[in-house]
């Protein structure tokens, strides 16, 4: 009897405080906190979803993917604690705490916090738009202002580019991909020829030569286009080369020696700039009566 009176007080005292601290509390009260928490729990599970799904989309993206999916995971665990946070302060407001307070110093906190990491979360956001939309990925060349590279990592944050011209490496915010080209396989060289040589003649050696160059390891096509355009002292004319960006400054070199070797071969001449003075005759006899 003493057990079952021990109980009951237990429970009065439990029942008691828990009026205490929520005075408002009811049914209708305790009902709209479970659905709140059932929304979080459901937002939750989407949001693992998502990504898991970036997660597997990120295999392809060879040996920084491993690192890319950890910083994403960060990110990830950030957004569930402001979920989190979120339904116990709305819980306790719907229990009638008064958690204004509470709220203005988060606002406060936000701000600052928002104020700080503006920049890293906008290469965050970048950086999925980067993934999702396919604007490039890791072993691409790409060109971004006056840098073309292959692009080596990549971080929710950074961009590793190393320089095909020089071999610099430049790290690049994602933030500042707002326009970036990347680079195809698709090359031209233009040659200015003399006006005086046979068109005929000039395009039977060009042809010939774009079959030689063709030919080399890891050119995918070359070919005679033709007549491009009439400069001021050559006619120019066009070739297209396909190649790996990456070896395209290697065998643009070989490309242009060999068409070089050609057009000598063939007596076909390659002008350049001249100066000509012209003196006139009273000019002439003032210089020889000087001497």
């Amino acid at each position: 009897m003493n057990e079952e009176n021990a109980l009951d007080s237990a429970l009065s005292s439990f029942v008691a405080s828990i009026t205490e601290i929520f005075p408002n509390l009811s049914w209708g009260r305790f009902l709209a906190a479970v659905g709140i928490i059932a929304v979080v729990i459901v937002l939750l599970v989407i949001l693992r979803q998502l990504m898991r799904l970036f997660s597997a989309a990120l295999n392809k993206w060879g040996k920084s993917s491993k690192s890319f999916e950890n910083q994403f995971r960060v990110a990830y665990n950030i957004i569930r604690v402001i979920l989190i946070v979120v339904a116990v302060l709305t819980i306790m407001q719907v229990f009638g705490i008064n958690v204004s307070a509470i709220v203005a110093g988060l606002g406060i906190a936000s701000v600052i916090v928002g104020l700080v990491l503006q920049e890293t979360l906008r290469d965050i956001v970048m950086s999925i738009r980067i993934v999702m939309d396919g604007y490039f990925r890791v072993g691409d060349v790409i060109r971004f202002n006056d840098i073309e590279g292959e692009v080596i990592s990549m971080s929710s944050q950074t961009t590793m580019v190393r320089d095909l011209a020089n071999g610099d490496i430049h790290a690049i915010g994602n933030h500042n991909f707002t326009h970036v080209t990347k680079v195809s396989d698709v090359r031209f060289i233009d040659i200015g020829l003399s006006y005086e040589d046979d068109p005929e003649r000039i395009a039977e050696v060009l042809t010939k030569t774009c079959k030689s160059i063709a030919a080399l390891d890891k050119v995918r096509k070359c070919e005679f286009k033709g007549l491009q355009e009439f400069g001021s002292n050559a006619v120019v004319y066009r070739i297209l080369l396909r190649v790996n960006p990456l070896d395209y400054l290697e065998y643009v070199r070989k490309a242009k020696g060999i068409i070089r070797k050609s057009l000598l071969e063939a007596g076909l001449e390659i002008p350049y700039s001249q100066l000509d003075i012209h003196v006139s005759q009273d000019d002439q006899i003032a210089v020889l009566q000087s001497e």
